[in-house]
């Protein structure tokens, strides 16, 4: 979870491609739906590698609660 959030703010600071630039871009040139647009596709990213993980962790940490 900590490497992606460092990979997005890295992208907002000093890239000049992704998803986090996007935002950033799409924020200095007032393109609302598009900066919009781009948080709701890093909310999704979130959402699915969260998901990945946790069933990552449930079928090969079998013997942890991951209940958590």
């Amino acid at each position: 979870t900590t490497a992606l959030l460092l990979l997005i703010a890295s992208e907002m600071i000093g890239a000049n491609k992704g998803i986090g630039f996007q935002v950033m871009n799409a924020q200095y040139n007032f393109q609302i739906p598009l900066m919009f647009a781009a948080i709701f596709i890093l909310a999704g990213l979130g959402l699915v590698s969260n998901y990945a993980l946790v069933f990552a962790q449930r079928r090969l940490c079998r013997w942890s609660d991951a209940s958590n």
